[in-house]
């Protein structure tokens, strides 16, 4: 699997397993934010058990994600990377969760294999329960040397 592929993978982990933050200014209602993160944990553990079946319940039909190199990612090729354990050691760092309006989004920051990923999750409600409907993961410099 490319390293951009990879990324993506942890652009989605990152989501799934960190620390739930409702942005203030928002009439976010914790409900639904808390539920966001359940599936962002459930999506994790998902990749890590090479569990692709698990995945594409939470991926909505037409799910699309863009890689660090700005190429997209088809949910099909995706569950298959899945499937392959690409994504098995992705570890996410931080979650953040805004609801806005009906629409969540979920980003934050992961990390694999030495590099460092800042990642965005949009989900939305659908058959009643929570969709991830897009992503975009994005390769982070290293950090500046003091």
């Amino acid at each position: 699997m490319s390293r951009t592929s990879i990324a993506l993978v942890f652009v989605f982990v990152g989501v799934i397993a960190a620390i739930s933050h409702v942005d203030a200014g928002q009439s976010a209602a914790p409900t639904a934010s808390s539920e966001v993160v359940k599936v962002e944990r459930a999506w994790e553990t998902a990749m890590q058990k090479k569990d692709s079946a698990a995945v594409d319940r939470i991926l909505a039909s037409d799910w699309i994600g863009v890689n660090p190199d700005g190429t997209l990612e088809t949910r099909a090729h995706f569950l298959s990377a899945v499937k392959n354990g690409d994504y098995a050691t992705v570890k996410l760092d931080e979650v953040l969760v805004s609801n806005l309006s009906g629409v969540v989004v979920a980003h934050g920051k992961a990390s694999d294999k030495g590099e460092k990923y800042a990642y965005t999750d949009v989900f939305v409600k659908a058959n009643g329960g929570w969709r991830a409907a897009y992503s975009q993961i994005a390769l982070l410099p290293p950090p500046a040397k003091k």
